[in-house]
């Protein structure tokens, strides 16, 4: 049996299928909402557009990357910088500056508007919503906000203890705060809560769960909403 040999100036690559994420990111108008935010820019004459940054990012991260290194695997290959129409793709040392541009009063800015933004393309409504917390144990002492207090699993050692929304039955998160350690299960959760509901004063909350170390803080502000809020816990009632 004999075979023909030919040659072709195609190029392969493993990266093609990821011009359906391209196709995504276009439909919903990704780059669009970006520009619209008041994200910090960089002043130099060589600078990335802020929304090739994040879509980069965005895709390192549906790669797998859980670095800043490991998002140089973008660079190995010049066809996702042909598949998103990038310049040029940035390094790890680009992500890490511009993330560094981010401080409280920006994130105030930029992740509410977004995650409006988000859920105002999901059609779905009379939702629950559920408010929790939890405990993420650190090592070391360079990470800000690392202080002791409740930690169940690793007693005396520092932690964070962030708070969280999420609609349970979707399975998103909402919204999340990153706190210190020493802070109380209730603490900041009106604001947190407040802002929460900003977020998705598009759509109806049909039910608000939380456990018991929310219901004192919360329990008359969802009287005033007329919401109904179920208290996962026997101590209170």
């Amino acid at each position: 049996m004999s075979y023909k040999i030919e040659y072709s100036e195609d190029k392969v690559s493993a990266w093609g299928g990821f011009s359906l994420m391209k196709n995504f990111n276009d439909k919903i108008g990704l780059k669009t909402i970006l520009r619209s935010l008041p994200i910090p820019e960089s002043t130099s004459n060589n600078r990335y557009e802020n929304e090739d940054l994040i879509e980069s990012f965005l895709l390192s991260v549906w790669l797998g990357c859980y670095k800043f290194s490991h998002t140089n695997v973008l660079r190995l290959d010049s066809t996702l910088k042909q598949i998103f129409e990038w310049k040029q793709i940035p390094s790890d040392t680009t992500y890490k500056r511009f993330f560094q541009k981010f401080n409280q009063g920006v994130n105030n800015e930029v992740f509410p508007a977004l995650q409006e933004w988000f859920f105002n393309q999901l059609q779905f409504n009379n939702y629950a919503l559920d408010l929790d917390s939890t405990v993420i144990t650190r090592y070391g002492d360079f990470q800000e906000g690392n202080h002791k207090g409740y930690n169940p699993s690793k007693r005396g050692r520092a932690s964070h203890h962030p708070l969280f929304a999420f609609l349970g039955n979707e399975r998103m998160v909402v919204n999340s705060w990153l706190r210190s350690g020493d802070t109380s299960s209730s603490h900041q959760c009106i604001d947190f809560l407040n802002e929460t509901l900003s977020i998705l004063q598009n759509k109806t909350i049909g039910l608000l769960r939380a456990d018991s170390g929310f219901a004192s803080a919360i329990k008359l502000l969802m009287h005033n909403l007329g919401l109904t809020l179920v208290i996962l816990h026997p101590i209170l009632s």
